[in-house]
């Protein structure tokens, strides 16, 4: 079995690059901490769309497309993080 890291690796490298597009085609990120988590939810309802389409519409095509919209919703939780002390709470 692979250890954590030779698991977790490629994610994480897919994850980098979705956040460097998305710094490159969104440069600037929401001034506040609710807009910023209004986009992890934006991400993470299309994560669940293709999941459902998967789960009870049988859409095995859909199934690379989960991997795409879980890639990018972590690299939208990393942003958000990233850049938690320039957005304002209020």
């Amino acid at each position: 079995m692979q250890n954590l890291e030779e698991k977790v690796k490629p994610i994480f490298d897919l994850v980098l690059l979705e956040l460097e597009s998305a710094y490159k085609n969104h440069p600037i990120w929401p001034g506040n901490h609710v807009t910023g988590a209004a986009i992890i939810l934006e991400e993470a309802g299309e994560l669940i769309q293709s999941v459902l389409d998967v789960y009870w519409h049988g859409l095995i095509e859909e199934k690379s497309n989960m991997v795409d919209e879980a890639i990018q919703t972590a690299a939208m939780v990393v942003r958000f993080l990233i850049e938690l002390d320039n957005t304002k709470t209020k």
